[in-house]
């Protein structure tokens, strides 16, 4: 997949109501990872992330949604637990 797509795609993730449920599997999703394991990280079986919410799919990406101003405070703690 081309650069352009994926912007384009996360532009659409960007203006779409965020929702925290959803927006890590539509991010992940924005960079043509497969359906199917899109349908696994929602599962659980192949969310490794070890608290609830957070996303985490192995050598790829550990994403956690937190409060507007929170992110260094959030990346320290996802550090510092792993």
């Amino acid at each position: 997949m081309s650069v352009s797509p994926i912007l384009l795609d996360l532009k659409d993730v960007a203006e779409a109501t965020f929702s925290a449920d959803e927006f890590p599997f539509a991010f992940i999703a924005s960079f043509d990872a497969p359906k199917a394991t899109i349908t696994k990280l929602r599962s659980g079986s192949f969310n490794k992330a070890p608290r609830p919410g957070d996303v985490l799919w192995k050598g790829k990406i550990y994403i956690r949604i937190c409060a507007p101003g929170d992110t260094v405070g959030q990346v320290a703690k996802i550090m510092v637990d792993n």
